[in-house]
C-alpha cells in the first residue's frame, strides 16, 4: 500500500517540484505556464498544503501508538516519494515549459532533478522533525519515560533452543489404546 501512496505523492508533489525549480532558473523574467500561471500557482500551493496537513495528520494519529519519535518518523517517510519524484517533476517542467511555447533544455532539467532532491531530503528531515514535535506535545511524559524504561530493560531473546527444551516434546510414549 506505501508504494500507491509514494506514487501518488510523486506524482502530486511534482508540480510545486516544476514551479520552485522554475523560479531558481528564470526568476522573474517571465511568469511560468504563460496564461496559465494562476491556475498552476494555486494548484501548488494545493499541493503543498495537502501534503503538510497529511503528514500532521499522520503524525498526530501515529503518535498514540508509538514510544519514540525515530519508529513514527520512519513509519512516515515510508509514504514519502523517491526517485519517481524526479522523473514526474521533470514531466511537469516539460508541460509548463510547453503552455510557454518553450521547448526545456538539458540544464533546466539538470537543476531540476537536483530540486527534486532537495525537496526529498527535506521532506525527510520535516517528517523526522514533525516526529519529534508531535510526540513531545501529545505524548504523556510519564508514560513515554515508562515506555522507554521498559523497551531499555527488556531482556534480550534467545535464538537457539535449548536440548531440553528441543526433545522434551516427543518424550513421552504416544498414548495406548484399550
Amino acid at each position: 500500500m506505501s508504494w500507491i501512496s509514494r506514487r501518488v505523492a510523486a506524482i502530486l508533489l511534482g508540480l510545486p517540484v516544476a514551479v520552485f525549480a522554475h523560479v531558481a532558473i528564470f526568476g522573474h523574467e517571465h511568469v511560468i505556464a504563460g496564461a496559465h500561471h494562476n491556475d498552476v500557482m494555486d494548484a501548488a500551493l494545493t499541493v503543498v498544503a495537502m501534503l503538510a496537513t497529511l503528514l500532521a495528520l499522520g503524525s498526530f494519529l501515529g503518535s498514540r501508538r508509538v514510544a519514540d519519535g525515530s519508529i513514527l518518523a520512519a513509519r512516515m517517510t515510508a509514504h514519502l516519494p523517491s526517485w519517481p519524484l524526479a522523473i514526474t517533476s521533470l514531466g511537469w517542467f516539460a508541460l509548463l515549459e510547453h503552455f510557454e511555447n518553450r521547448s526545456p533544455s538539458v540544464a533546466g532539467m539538470l537543476v531540476v532533478a537536483l530540486v527534486a532532491l532537495a525537496v526529498m531530503l527535506g521532506l525527510r528531515a520535516f517528517a523526522k522533525m514533525l516526529a519529534r514535535v508531535t510526540l513531545a506535545l501529545f505524548t504523556d511524559p510519564v508514560v513515554a519515560r515508562r515506555s522507554r524504561i521498559i523497551f531499555a530493560n527488556r531482556e534480550p531473546q534467545l535464538l537457539l533452543r535449548t536440548r531440553l527444551s528441543t526433545t522434551r516434546r516427543f518424550a513421552r510414549p504416544p498414548p495406548a489404546f484399550l
